[in-house]
């Protein structure tokens, strides 16, 4: 049987590809953290209930086992078979759902470097118009004008 992700989110099985699921932890406080991180209050919890490995960042999935040679000293990593969360892990990530951007505001620093920037860009600009004016009326070059001696 198929597991739902208990996040109510649908980004997942639309191309036929099997997503990793990971059933609700059976220690109580860390299903109570689950359960505050998922944020739905119609959600029921059961024998059947999964979360799928979207919802976790990457750095809390263990996706190999490693271990030392004992001959060597060489250390050998096997990619698992069936993904493990690592002890403690909670649901953080939720794609378009429960979460906002942050957006990153500048240091005063810069963002007092950049009116200056824009202030002096639009004196320059001020300040070549008249000599563009000059230039264009007076300056008006053609080959009669022009005398070789």
């Amino acid at each position: 049987m198929p597991y739902r992700c208990a996040v109510n989110w649908k980004g997942y099985y639309k191309n036929g590809r099997k997503v990793p699921v990971f059933s609700l932890p059976k220690d109580t406080n860390l299903r109570r953290r689950w359960f505050q991180a998922l944020n739905r209050k119609d959600f029921v919890i059961t024998a059947n209930s999964r979360v799928c490995i979207q919802h976790f960042s990457e750095d809390l999935v263990i996706k190999e086992s490693s271990f030392a040679d004992s001959t060597n000293g060489n250390i050998i990593k096997i990619p698992l078979s069936h993904f493990k969360l690592k002890e403690g892990a909670v649901p953080t990530v939720f794609p378009g759902y429960m979460t906002k951007d942050i957006l990153s505001r500048e240091t005063l620093e810069k963002n007092l470097k950049s009116a200056e920037m824009r202030s002096l860009n639009m004196a320059i600009q001020d300040s070549l118009k008249p000599n563009e004016e000059y230039e264009k009326n007076n300056f008006s070059v053609t080959m009669r004008s022009i005398r070789i001696y």
